[in-house]
């Protein structure tokens, strides 16, 4: 989930997205009086409002301590409600990341390739997944072993040696709003680095902090 308050009208702006579905729902809503929590409306890529979320605000405490709260909601909990009735689903939010509008464009190009890599990578489709990477491609397993994939091809016969990742990490993995900067983005808890649509880096773990592209 993205959301975006302005802070002159108390008024929320933002979308969410399904792991396992293309595309996000619009939100809209407002910040209840006294900052004690957000009611957001949403609606799907034909404007049809169709459920909401009644959240409340938890704020953070310094070592524990609940008598001096600290501005901010990075914590939120409630439910999301059905429009036309029905069951309501619990929710819990928890701060990720901020991002910079500045690089939405890219942010939503690599937002799409995440989407499909994931797919990809569940499925086991080893074509799919090297046809969204960008040659020369890196890997990286263990503690700093690399390797260079010079072809689409290469990397369909060594697919098993380059995606190492648990079928779990991988289904949770969301690939909405990805973390994003300048023109690119990290994905599963930076495992992944995607540059302009393109995979450029798996590691099997997080990977190395290195300097941006442009620079080597």
């Amino acid at each position: 989930m993205l959301l975006h308050l302005d802070g002159d009208t108390s008024r929320f702006t933002g979308a969410y997205g399904y792991s396992d579905q293309p595309g996000t729902l619009a939100l809209t809503g407002s910040l209840r009086p006294g900052g004690a929590g957000i009611d957001l409306v949403e609606d799907d890529q034909k404007g049809r409002e169709t459920g909401r979320f009644e959240l409340e605000i938890f704020r953070a405490s310094r070592f524990g301590e609940t008598s001096n709260p600290l501005p901010g909601c990075d914590n939120l909990a409630g439910e999301w409600l059905p429009m036309r009735g029905g069951k309501a689903s619990p929710v819990s939010l928890h701060l990720d990341s901020e991002l910079d509008p500045a690089y939405d464009q890219w942010q939503r190009l690599n937002d799409e390739t995440a989407y499909i890599l994931r797919r990809a990578m569940l499925e086991k489709d080893a074509v799919t997944f090297a046809s969204l990477l960008r040659y020369p491609f890196f890997s990286e397993r263990g503690l700093g072993v690399a390797s260079v994939w010079k072809s689409p091809q290469e990397v369909v016969m060594h697919y098993k040696d380059i995606v190492l990742f648990p079928k779990e990490a991988i289904r949770n993995a969301v690939p909405h709003f990805l973390a994003s900067g300048a023109d690119q983005s990290t994905f599963m808890n930076r495992s992944v680095t995607i540059y302009q649509g393109k995979v450029i880096r798996v590691c099997e773990a997080a990977c190395p902090v290195i300097p941006p592209l442009a620079n080597y």
